[in-house]
């Protein structure tokens, strides 16, 4: 197990607020002034309940989780803090503040993506570590890097007025960032769902499908998984004439990305 989570080999003290430094990794970057006031208020009446943690350099302490409780016990007047002296190196600073803060749900989820894409880039990590670092899998880690795909604009509207990962998900199927201001305004104007916001994004990019009429009948079929099975057997009855064909898939949440490649030379065997 890593020092950083060895709770053995870590000090329990009370601290001077003044000699705690930011972490210079946080991955937050928006504090509710509102939680952090009832949090003090709490401290106050009962006292901390759970220690921030810092890492020593130097004669400084560097603060590696518990930012809001340091924001807290100073609005409430205190002058010292309870704090755990971290044995971890600098470069496990950014990997315990990630996963203290997703455990305990505080980040947003543009704030999660980013921190994320911190890590990897700073540890040199694959999404295979990452993933095991941070207890996800990895197709989880790709769905939160996409997201970091939106503008600060756009991330800013979507955190604004509190729209669902779902609805940052659904609104990237639009290349364009002009289109998806615009389906972002239409979601706010007409306080959109998910689904909604979905079959207004299939409308935008199948326009040709015709609507479907009461007095016509339409065959809807229950699984869309009958479709893979159909360019499946295209590509395995292309194979068997000797062409030279495969498939990629790829499955999210919100959609199912099917590729099919198809060798423009030298596809066909050569007949002996």
């Amino acid at each position: 197990m890593s020092k950083i989570f060895n709770r053995n080999e870590n000090k329990l003290i009370n601290l001077p607020i003044d000699k705690i430094y930011p972490n210079p990794y946080q991955p937050r970057k928006h504090f509710n002034e509102e939680e952090i006031n009832k949090l003090s208020e709490n401290i106050k009446e009962n006292g901390l309940l759970q220690p921030i943690t810092v890492r020593k350099q130097g004669p400084r302490y560097i603060l590696v989780a518990g930012e809001r409780r340091l924001r807290a016990v100073k609005k409430a007047g205190f002058t010292e803090i309870k704090a755990i002296i971290s044995e971890c190196e600098a470069k496990d600073a950014a990997t315990f503040s990630l996963i203290e803060n997703t455990i305990r749900k505080d980040l947003s989820f543009f704030e999660e993506a980013e921190a994320i894409e911190r890590l990897i880039d700073e540890k040199k990590l694959s999404f295979k570590d990452a993933a095991k670092k941070l207890s996800m899998s990895e197709s989880a880690i790709s769905n939160k890097l996409r997201l970091l795909r939106l503008s600060k604009a756009e991330r800013s509207i979507i955190e604004n007025n509190k729209l669902t990962e779902r609805h940052a998900r659904a609104i990237l199927r639009i290349q364009e960032e002009n289109d998806r201001l615009k389906i972002l305004e239409a979601i706010i104007k007409n306080g959109l769902s998910v689904k909604k916001t979905e079959e207004l994004i299939n409308k935008i990019l199948f326009p040709e499908l015709p609507e479907i009429k009461k007095n016509k009948k339409h065959i809807v079929p229950k699984d869309i998984r009958l479709f893979i099975n159909t360019i499946d057997h295209a590509v395995s009855t292309m194979l068997t004439a000797g062409i030279n064909a495969k498939t990629e898939k790829n499955e999210t949440e919100d959609y199912i990305e099917c590729i099919v490649r198809i060798t423009k030379f030298n596809g066909i065997k050569k007949q002996h």
